[in-house]
């Protein structure tokens, strides 16, 4: 198992730690007030972790996988997110409040533990809009945390799709009912989905922009995530926003032009510039 020491800026000490978990951490202790240990399975991209966490790390190393009980649930406790869901990962026999839907993830080398801004901006979206009997693609599917929201909340049929082929194991592991494949969006048939998901980055977003609303039935939503302030897609404009910090989510209704010219679209779909 890999390890690895990091320095903390105090300021954003939680959103490390969520970006830590986002990138597929298995556990994380403090080694002191100023630096934390985060442990990765074999074979981990030390250069991915360090694209996704801005901190400066201190040293790597390799430890035996015997890890104490303390280790496997530290920062690992339930959490609320908007008003329906409770996520909390397999081990947790805790009750559910009544009102709570609950999400049980385990995290992965996939995005979406569900502990990241971004996530959790997408799953108050998705408890904001009628899902009963409507269809739900999610692009990009990471853990399949959306996909297995959407189910909650009483879409008839979902599907994801990612071109990680971990990602796909892993949403398929979580989202009993929804359907998984191994690609992108251009594999799917026009105006099928009523709701659209996306929590990727706004380039890819842009780069998408054909074929997330080639997707979309005319009276569909699409629900964008996993960019900044700052930096939002250039090609969708949004009906309603909303924000955790410095992150955003917009929901926008699908554009006849975009859906019907393909100039900028992308092939092939790798995970290269994924």
């Amino acid at each position: 198992m890999l390890s690895i020491r990091l320095r903390v800026d105090e300021r954003r000490r939680d959103q490390l730690i969520a970006e830590l978990w986002e990138s597929g951490t298995v556990g994380i202790i403090d080694d002191s007030p100023d630096q934390l240990r985060a442990f990765f399975p074999d074979g981990t991209a030390i250069a991915t972790v360090l694209e996704r966490c801005e901190a400066e790390i201190l040293d790597t190393s390799t430890v035996d996988d015997d890890r104490p009980e303390s280790f496997d649930h530290c920062n690992w406790d339930p959490i609320e997110v908007g008003t329906r869901f409770v996520i909390a990962p397999s081990w947790f026999q805790g009750p559910t409040a009544e009102n709570r839907l609950r999400l049980s993830i385990d995290s992965t080398n996939a995005f979406g533990t569900g502990r990241h801004e971004t996530t959790q901006l997408v799953l108050e979206a998705m408890e904001a809009q009628p899902l009963q009997h409507k269809i739900v693609i999610d692009v990009g599917c990471g853990s399949g945390i959306l996909a297995m929201a959407a189910r909650a909340l009483g879409a008839s049929r979902v599907f994801g799709c990612d071109i990680d082929p971990d990602a796909v194991s892993a949403a398929r592991r979580h989202a009993r009912g929804a359907s998984f494949f191994k690609g992108a969006c251009d594999a799917v048939r026009p105006r099928t989905a009523d709701v659209v998901l996306a929590n990727i980055t706004p380039r890819v977003i842009d780069l998408l922009a054909f074929e997330l609303n080639r997707i979309a039935r005319e009276d569909a939503f699409i629900i964008l995530s996993g960019f900044l302030k700052e930096n939002p897609p250039r090609l969708f404009r949004p009906v309603k926003s909303t924000q955790k910090g410095d992150w955003q989510c917009w929901i926008c209704h699908p554009d006849p032009s975009l859906a019907q010219s393909q100039s900028g679209r992308v092939q092939p779909f790798n995970r290269v510039w994924w």
